[in-house]
């Protein structure tokens, strides 16, 4: 029976659950360093043509060590329940992956409240949310005790720190900390780093290289490599490019042929990557020495772990992207203008995935489609209770658009009457809700919309 790797993994597993994550996550570029890091550190990984790669048997016994500390076990059970000779990319030499595109980047604000919106239906959570939004300062801290917020919006203190605590972990890493050394900590956790970077931040933050090798005893070169670490975070993490026009090359295809809609990875990037024949012979040879062999057996499971890590993450990005296309189906096919509900707790139970892992997944990853090119992101939409079903909340909109447009000019509709119209027709939905998706939609208040 054919082994999956899960990521609902077991606490011993998460030395490869972390590899995997960092796979998944990175971009184009990075992705390539990583390869190209892993041929120039283990001689028994090689890139060559499938066509002229030789067929190699890999059996458990070459990878196994008479002895093995908990982390070799934990290794091998993840890459001996299928182990690759080789990794064949998608090769895709498509015109649609070749040049950049130009997207449009969201201003931070409008990017938080998307996530706002995704994440909570509850409209006190959405206040609150939007509150706290509204009061980060210009480097993304939040600098507000939850008992401050709880007394201005007249709420829950417990409600405060739920939307809060959610909202820490919204995009970008950071967002919402209280100070820099919170910001850095939390764009470590995201980063899957908690070691001796994290204890610097968290113990020693401002401190100099020799009280730290003094207070901690470590070496110089440790603390530098944690150092190099910290300094590619961002203390600030509201910097960067909001509300910009930028470009980037889609990372994946989606198109209709023959009626069946098609997900291609863009993965011309790549090597095709196998394991080294030369090296397996040495490693059944009985003339070379057993310490000789016992480090190729090492490089070896190294390398068949990277096959393996580098076939989920195509595995995982596929199966996150099919569910996507299949859920917002009439919006690809443009049979409607709205995307149907969908969150990220929504992927990760369906898929059986952790959301953390989703949301590596979707982050910063370009699709393009018959209808343009989105940021994996964008297909994730909140919901509106209607009846026994949720719709988006652009259906809302344009539903309460609709309302105002056929109302009777002369004695416009006020904010609780269109709501009362809403309610009848299923939506659960109050005054103020109606209230802030008029003003969103630029729709005037019922005085100044009355004609004579």
């Amino acid at each position: 029976m054919r082994h999956e790797f899960r990521l609902e993994v077991k606490q011993e597993q998460r030395q490869v659950l972390s590899l995997l994550l960092k796979i998944i996550q990175a971009p184009r570029l990075e992705l390539e360093h990583m390869i190209v890091q892993e041929l120039q550190q283990n001689p028994m990984l090689e890139i060559g043509l499938e066509e002229e790669t030789e067929d190699v048997e890999i059996g458990v016994e070459l990878l196994r060590e008479e002895e093995e500390d908990e982390k070799e076990k934990e290794l091998m059970e993840f890459i001996t329940s299928e182990i690759p000779k080789f990794y064949a990319p998608s090769w895709q030499e498509r015109e649609e992956f070749q040049e950049p595109q130009e997207v449009y980047l969201p201003d931070l604000k409008e990017h938080l409240l998307t996530q706002l919106r995704i994440t909570f239906t509850d409209e006190e959570e959405i206040r609150i949310g939007e509150f706290i939004i509204e009061s980060l300062t210009p480097e993304g801290y939040f600098t507000m005790e939850p008992q401050e917020v709880a007394e201005a919006l007249k709420v829950d203190r417990e409600k405060v720190e739920k939307v809060l605590s959610e909202i820490k972990k919204f995009d970008p890493p950071g967002i919402a900390a209280k100070d820099a050394r919170e910001a850095l900590l939390r764009q470590l956790e995201e980063k899957g780093i908690d070691d001796l970077a994290r204890r610097i931040v968290e113990e020693f933050y401002s401190q100099d290289v020799e009280t730290i090798k003094e207070k901690l005893g470590v070496s110089e070169e440790e603390i530098e490599r944690a150092m190099e670490e910290i300094r590619k975070l961002n203390p600030a993490p509201a910097s960067g490019k909001w509300g910009e026009v930028t470009y980037v090359i889609p990372e994946v295809l989606v198109e209709k042929e023959k009626g069946e809609w098609k997900v291609i990875l863009d993965e011309s990037n790549i090597p095709f990557l196998h394991i080294s024949t030369r090296y397996i012979e040495m490693l059944e040879s009985d003339e070379v020495p057993e310490e000789t062999k016992k480090w190729l057996r090492k490089r070896l499971r190294n390398a068949v772990r990277f096959l393996r890590l580098l076939e989920e993450r195509r595995k995982m990005i596929l199966k996150v992207v099919q569910f996507i296309v299949e859920h917002q189906r009439d919006f690809l096919e443009g049979k409607t203008e709205h995307l149907r509900p969908l969150k990220l707790r929504d992927i990760a139970e369906r898929l059986g995935v952790d959301i953390s892992t989703v949301h590596r997944i979707l982050k910063g990853r370009y699709v393009q489609t018959p209808r343009g090119i989105f940021e994996l992101r964008y297909f994730l939409a909140g919901g509106v209770r209607k009846g026994w079903e949720y719709v988006s909340k652009s259906q809302l909109e344009e539903r309460i658009r609709e309302i105002v447009d056929n109302e009777d000019k002369q004695n416009p509709l006020s904010d609780a009457e269109i709501a009362e119209i809403l309610k009848r027709e299923g939506y659960r939905i109050a005054r103020r809700t109606v209230a802030k998706y008029r003003e969103k939609l630029g729709i005037p208040p019922k005085n100044k919309r009355r004609k004579c």
